[in-house]
């Protein structure tokens, strides 16, 4: 048997093999051609048989994730409401509610089986590279196999059951990514799916693996999406995403003028990196470039700083309170942390608008002792403190 001192490059050099098996017809609508209900049924079955327990009575086939949900909330309340239905071979009716009523019939339910769903090629593959390669002698390798067949062959994306029935939603059509494996189409939905209905289509538009509704993608394209629009937003991924579409499809002189005739230059602070803290960025000049916007839409005070991701060197804007005069306070007031654990901070580090803080060991101390009243008091720090501690973006 080998052991990880035998993880030669030979067999480094075997993952990309894998790798291509586990995606094969994943993004080309492949398995989605290949579905079948009834070998859907017979992984179900195998599954359900291995634990234990009886195979569910119906198995349901629905055309993306968005239907798997509505589907399987209608069933579950005609079977509720009909309990005749349960005494019958075949379920009788309708497989999706009636467009009036779908509002009703919305609340999401988990996922909850990954031996079977999109995510099982990842645990299988993953198995299989360190079993073969490996050479381990398993005895649950038999069975293991028998259900990565049965997975593989079903083309289920995923699934939502009980003891009486389950659905199982198609893969979809298409997938489109960008050259750094991110989801992202500039044309139309960067996921595509097909659909019972027309009240049944999934939409996923996503900008270099970033999501974005499909209301405000369409603006953005047909040039309707207005400076209002933007600061109505109130989630700040998806306006920094909304920022990125624009520029990918109209450049940074377009995004410069869509802010700049309502708001005002007021501050530009520069964090000047070192060469240790520029390994894997882009080692632009626009790195640790921080400048301050204020203005007045519809007679509100708004403030955005504009900086850009070092990895990719894009722009983006981040909402922050209008009281700001200076780039370098705005900037490090997104950092939010708990009063108690201010002064304990040993260094900051930044991905986007998400943050992660490593604590001194006292620190580390202190956060296992917060009640939920302490880590909901939260406050921010100085421009000159955050700077301090920031050891690097990306």
């Amino acid at each position: 048997m080998k052991t990880l001192a035998d993880f030669t490059p030979e067999i480094k050099a075997k993952i990309p093999e894998y790798q291509a098996r586990a995606l094969e017809g994943v993004s080309d609508g492949g398995r989605y051609r290949r579905f079948s209900l009834e070998k859907a049924k017979a992984c179900v079955d195998w599954n359900y048989k291995y634990i234990g327990n009886q195979p569910p009575k119906w198995i349901f086939a629905a055309e993306n994730p968005f239907e798997t949900q509505l589907m399987y909330n209608w069933i579950k309340n005609q079977l509720e409401t009909n309990p005749e239905l349960m005494e019958r071979d075949t379920y009788e009716g309708a497989l999706l509610p009636p467009k009036e009523e779908m509002s009703k019939f919305k609340e999401y339910n988990n996922y909850y089986i990954f031996t079977m769903n999109v995510y099982s090629d990842c645990y299988y593959t993953w198995y299989e590279f360190i079993r073969k390669e490996f050479d381990l002698p398993l005895s649950i390798n038999d069975d293991f196999q028998e259900c990565f067949r049965l997975q593989r062959e079903s083309g289920i994306f995923n699934i939502i059951c009980n003891e009486v029935f389950a659905v199982v939603s198609k893969y979809p059509t298409q997938i489109h990514w960008s050259n750094q494996n991110l989801l992202h189409n500039l044309e139309g939905a960067a996921i595509e799916w097909q659909h019972s209905t027309p009240h049944t289509q999934f939409e996923c538009y996503y900008v270099n693996g970033r999501n974005l509704p499909k209301s405000i993608f369409e603006a953005i394209k047909s040039n309707t999406y207005t400076m209002s629009d933007f600061s109505q937003e109130d989630n700040e991924e998806v306006k920094s995403t909304a920022i990125m579409l624009m520029q990918e499809l109209y450049g940074d002189n377009y995004v410069v003028d869509f802010l700049g005739n309502s708001l005002t230059q007021v501050d530009t602070y520069v964090d000047k990196k070192s060469e240790d803290l520029l390994e894997g960025t882009t080692k632009g000049q626009n790195i640790g470039v921080y400048t301050l916007y204020r203005g007045q839409i519809m007679g509100e005070e708004v403030a955005y700083v504009r900086c850009y991701c070092p990895s990719t060197d894009r722009m983006f804007f981040l909402g922050v309170e209008p009281i700001h005069t200076n780039a370098k306070d705005a900037i490090a007031s997104l950092y939010r942390i708990p009063q108690k654990l201010k002064k304990h901070i040993k260094y900051i580090q930044r991905q986007g608008e998400r943050f992660s803080t490593v604590f001194t060991p006292k620190g580390k101390g202190e956060l296992s002792k917060l009640s939920p009243e302490d880590l909901a008091d939260m406050t921010s720090i100085t421009g000159d403190e955050y700077f301090a501690k920031m050891r690097y973006e990306y």
